[in-house]
């Protein structure tokens, strides 16, 4: 942060001081921070602040993924001009947390993301309404590929992200599901993710299940009570995830979307 500090950047390239002279290979190994070392320096980066926050978003410990907030907030409120290639990265971050399950986490992702918004640190050239609606259009397009091929954990992070974004457009949500297209994008994205697994020999035995308990009983009463029980137990088998948590979240994302979209 210290060396690739946007204030920082700005000082060098106004005093524009002529490199020193070469005397020996000592001086040789001096870094003359130009527009050029510094847009190779934040490419390379880049793939570092990536790998950061991909093992850090799901860290099972709390204060791992605070301590990744704080980094993410460091950087954006720092290096947002120098590190604009890990931008994206860093939003990604601080948004997926919103939702987190810890208390602190969760109310300190809102509070940088408020800070984000008022300081403007995310584009120069773009209100902040319109990164998060350029990155909600990017992750429903990916969404369907993304639930097919990662883990229920990796699935989890994804929703979150989702339904991050969507929670801070709120209202705004409705300028983005105008668009025809943007709305079928997102609409085709939660169908397939719930395409149900009709292939699973799990179903024909729990139904088998519920049809014996059925016939067995005697008592009108006791039959219903055993139906109820029963009809509880049995799950829902989708054919792109396994747990339940998902499912839950889904849910959630579809009452934000009707609450704020406005669609019917």
């Amino acid at each position: 942060g210290l060396v690739m500090a946007d204030n920082q950047l700005l000082e060098v390239q106004m005093k524009k001081e002529e490199p020193p002279p070469v005397h020996n290979r000592a001086a040789e190994l001096v870094i003359q921070r130009t527009p050029e070392w510094v847009k190779s320096t934040g490419n390379k980066a880049s793939v570092l602040v990536k790998k950061i926050v991909e093992c850090c978003s799901n860290h099972p410990h709390w204060k791992v993924r605070k301590e990744l907030l704080n980094f993410a907030y460091h950087l954006l409120s720092r290096c947002h001009k120098s590190l604009k290639d890990s931008v994206g990265y860093l939003l990604e971050a601080v948004v997926g947390l919103v939702n987190d399950e810890s208390l602190e986490v969760k109310k300190k992702s809102t509070e940088i993301l408020r800070n984000i918004a008022d300081q403007k640190l995310v584009s120069e050239n773009k209100a902040f309404t319109d990164v998060l609606s350029e990155n909600l259009h990017t992750l429903a397009t990916a969404l369907p590929r993304l639930m097919r091929s990662h883990d229920d954990k990796n699935k989890l992070s994804t929703l979150n992200l989702l339904l991050g974004y969507i929670k801070l457009l709120g209202p705004k949500v409705s300028v983005v599901l105008n668009s025809v297209a943007h709305l079928e994008r997102l609409s085709k994205a939660l169908i397939q993710v719930l395409e149900l697994d009709i292939t699973d020999i799990r179903i024909v035995e729990e139904r088998r299940a519920c049809i014996e308990g059925a016939s067995g009983c005697h008592s009108s009463d006791l039959c219903s009570s055993r139906k109820l029980k029963r009809n509880a137990v049995q799950k829902r088998h989708f054919r792109y995830f396994t747990d339940e948590q998902i499912f839950t979240l889904l849910q959630q994302l579809c009452r934000v979307l009707g609450y704020y979209g406005n669609h019917y």
